[in-house]
C-alpha cells in the first residue's frame, strides 16, 4: 500500500507539475520489492514433529 501511495502522491497531493519522477520510481521499486519478497521460509525448520529438550 505504501508503494502505491508513494507512486501516486504527486497527483494525489497536487505537486506533479513540480516533481514526480523520483516518487514514481521509488514507489514502483517498493511495489516490485514487495512482490519478490518471500513470505514463508524455505525448508521445514522446527516442523519435524519431534520434541527437543534444551539443557539449561
Amino acid at each position: 500500500m505504501s508503494g502505491i501511495l508513494l507512486a501516486a502522491s504527486p497527483w494525489i497531493f497536487g505537486f506533479a507539475d513540480t516533481v514526480y519522477i523520483p516518487h514514481l520510481i521509488f514507489g514502483l521499486l517498493e511495489i516490485g520489492a514487495s512482490l519478490m519478497t518471500k513470505t514463508q521460509p524455505e525448508g521445514n525448520f522446527g516442523q519435524s514433529g519431534t520434541t527437543r529438550t534444551h539443557a539449561v
